[in-house]
């Protein structure tokens, strides 16, 4: 087993502890503030390569001893080629995992280009002094950082308004780009992409809390959601959504 490997191993472990840990502890509070930062401290603690790197050290050292001290043998070949199947599934494993990275960090690209060309066609405008990119066809409202992305003839001026504090609560596309470039890394791991999902539930959680408690209506709120939850996206999915099918 090859250094790398067993440091591949380590890190689908730790994500698999530590969203067992996730779920046991932190899943059903309402301290979504506290909730980002542990699911923001799990991703950095499973890839901490420097601590790796370290304990790594000593090994490789009495490996290179004993190396170096071992007698030197001969070994008479066979006449009969044997087919080392082990290295061949190895083989084949690596292809098929960095062809699989390779397709998505495509559809990762795919989608941050498809947000910025969708921006860059986009009317830019003030709505109740917030600037916003003006879609030219109904969707569904979303923000990728500090641009916000909404079709106004959608919307009444009272959901305008709600959307507005809701994405502009929003400001964490950051955690969600580490998270998407993270399970690219790691697909082959199902827990690194449900971490992924909470973390994503959760910053819509925090920004939901964040509107009800600026003093809109909850019920008239909770309707709104409902009724986007059919719109269909103007863009890829690498942005925070006004609405998504779990809320």
């Amino acid at each position: 087993m090859t250094p790398e490997f067993a440091y591949f191993l380590k890190v689908n472990v730790a994500f698999v502890l530590f969203y067992a840990f996730y779920r046991l502890l932190f899943y059903k509070d309402t301290f979504f503030k506290l909730r980002r930062v542990s699911l923001l401290a799990f991703f950095g603690l499973a890839l901490n390569i420097q601590e790796w790197v370290k304990e790594q050290e000593p090994m490789t050292e009495v490996i290179m001893m004993y190396s170096a001290m071992m007698p030197e043998v001969t070994i008479t070949p066979e006449t009969v080629v044997k087919t080392d199947w082990k290295a061949v599934m190895l083989s084949a494993s690596s292809y098929i995992y960095w062809s699989v990275v390779a397709l998505l960090l495509v559809r990762f690209f795919v989608q941050l280009t498809s947000i910025l060309l969708l921006a860059y066609r986009s009317k830019r405008t003030l709505i109740h002094g917030v600037l916003v990119y003006r879609l030219d066809k109904p969707a569904g409202p979303f923000s990728f950082f500090q641009m916000i992305f909404i079709h106004p003839e959608s919307h009444s001026e009272k959901e305008i308004d709600e959307i507005l504090t809701h994405e502009c609560t929003q400001g964490h596309s950051i955690d969600v780009m580490i998270c998407e470039l993270i399970t690219v890394v790691c697909w082959v791991n199902p827990f690194a992409w449900l971490l992924k999902r909470e973390v994503r539930h959760n910053l819509e959680y925090l920004a939901d809390n964040t509107v009800i408690q600026s003093g809109y209506d909850c019920k008239s709120y909770q309707y709104h959601l409902l009724g986007l939850a059919h719109h269909y996206q103007a863009a890829a999915t690498l942005y925070n959504s006004f609405n998504v099918l779990h809320l």
